[in-house]
């Protein structure tokens, strides 16, 4: 174009939706240069016709607002940090009212840095992306809005309450950016979607694909993917065929969301009555509910798992999650036994690869100690009486070996008036086998044919 640097011009793109419906948005504003300017649109002429081309000169020094949104084509172009909110620069194509992001805002009219993305996406867990809002699509002029889902995550929401429309004048997008290799080209490359009615208003998109384009400096036309499931890909072959036409990067859902590879991790160890708990986790958040098979044991020396919670249960990832959890009960069972360990192990599974780790441990600690008592508090013995066996009651019966002491004391002088085997001193010892609830003291009573009195002999657990 002949131009002089007093000149400005802006770019318009027609596209034929059909039916002999043709709409015009304009792409791109540039400064005029001394002697002539080119203006470009990095789709070009290549998939798009000359003749789908239109372009408008003004002068610099009295701008239009081509996109009316009552800020000059200039001011919006070259940026004012005066204003209040300040205008950032960008390309003043876009009619959507200004929204400002001034203490925590709702959204943004146009995007212009990454930064202002990592500011407004949606930030769940494993669903890290960006909200958009078309509304006037079927319009002259369609206005995109970038919602604020950190602030406003609902699409009703901000519809209703800040943009004070109703839901069906708009259409919900979403958004987000990979490395991904299209084209033989491999790079940074931001791709949309349309959660709903893919297939209803895939004669759309490649409107839908320059309005987002134009109100987003921060991607280049030629790096902006329509993302189609596989499912709904299959549906609308026509039409995909015409997206390639027409220079669109396509995104696969194999390319967007791959096998996820699946692992499992457990937390710290409990006491035996509370919930073991297993994290199950996706290398990268599926695209659906994705159910995973995990298979539950208990070790072989316990028994801390009831009956139904043990072998292949099912977790289920959710849609655009990428863990969850599973717990498994134990049983609280007053039953003395070694402490023990529960095992989920990840199974093979439709949707998604094993990977490490594949299985995970959890230690169960046993709570129940035995508690031993004599089973009488006393008892009478005559000289020359022989042997009486002092009952010891153990609750609950040891899951192993265990060793009781007790203490001696009394009037009667152990070796002279009595004998009990296995004392030190004035300490003795009894060992109770596993599974047992009781063990005996035997105590030897000597007639030393002594007259004497009553003497005692007294044992302290």
């Amino acid at each position: 174009m002949t131009s002089t640097t007093a000149d400005y011009f802006v770019l318009y793109l027609k596209h034929d939706l059909g039916g002999g419906v043709m709409k015009e948005l304009p792409v791109s504003v540039t400064m005029g240069q001394s002697g002539a300017t080119t203006l470009d649109w990095p789709l070009g002429t290549s998939t798009y016709p000359a003749s789908r081309y239109r372009v408008e000169k003004y002068q610099v020094a009295s701008p239009a607002d081509v996109d009316g949104d009552g800020i000059d084509d200039m001011t919006e172009l070259n940026g004012d940090s005066t204003q209040n909110p300040a205008v950032p620069r960008n390309n003043p194509v876009n009619p959507a009212c200004r929204i400002t992001l001034a203490n925590s805002g709702p959204g943004l009219n146009q995007l212009n840095t990454q930064a202002e993305w990592n500011t407004i996406e949606w930030a769940a867990s494993g669903q890290e992306y960006l909200k958009l809002v078309l509304h006037g699509m079927d319009a002259s002029r369609p206005f995109v809005y970038f919602q604020n889902a950190s602030v406003i995550a609902s699409h009703p929401d901000f519809v209703i309450n800040v943009l004070e429309l109703q839901l069906d004048q708009t259409m919900a997008v979403e958004m987000d950016f990979g490395t991904f290799t299209v084209d033989g080209r491999q790079g940074n490359v931001y791709y949309f979607w349309l959660p709903q009615d893919a297939v209803g208003r895939a004669r759309d998109v490649p409107w839908f694909h320059t309005a987002i384009a134009a109100s987003t400096p921060l991607v280049s036309p030629d790096r902006l993917a329509y993302y189609v499931s596989d499912k709904d890909k299959a549906r609308i072959p026509s039409h995909i065929t015409k997206y390639q036409e027409l220079g669109i990067l396509l995104l696969s859902e194999s390319q967007v969301h791959p096998t996820p590879i699946v692992t499992v991790t457990g937390d710290a160890g409990v006491t035996e009555g509370s919930d073991v708990s297993f994290t199950v986790s996706a290398s990268f958040a599926p695209s659906s509910e994705l159910d995973v098979t995990l298979r539950i044991a208990d070790d072989g020396s316990s028994d801390f798992v009831p009956g139904g919670h043990e072998g292949d249960q099912t977790v289920r990832i959710a849609s655009r999650s990428r863990s969850a959890t599973w717990d498994v009960a134990t049983v609280n069972d007053g039953v003395d036994e070694a402490d023990g360990v529960v095992t989920a192990t990840v199974q093979a599974g439709t949707g998604y690869t094993v990977g490490s780790p594949a299985a995970a441990t959890v230690a169960v600690a046993d709570d129940d100690v035995p508690a031993a008592s004599f089973s009488s508090g006393s008892a009478s013995l005559g000289e020359g009486g022989g042997t009486h066996n002092l009952t010891v009651n153990v609750s609950p019966a040891p899951a192993a070996d265990i060793t009781l002491s007790y203490a001696l004391s009394g009037t009667a002088v152990r070796g002279a008036d009595y004998s009990i085997s296995g004392v030190t001193g004035n300490t003795g010892t009894l060992r109770v086998r596993a599974g047992a609830t009781s063990a005996a003291i035997p105590v030897a009573v000597t007639n030393d044919q002594v007259t004497e009195g009553s003497e005692t002999v007294v044992l302290t657990l």
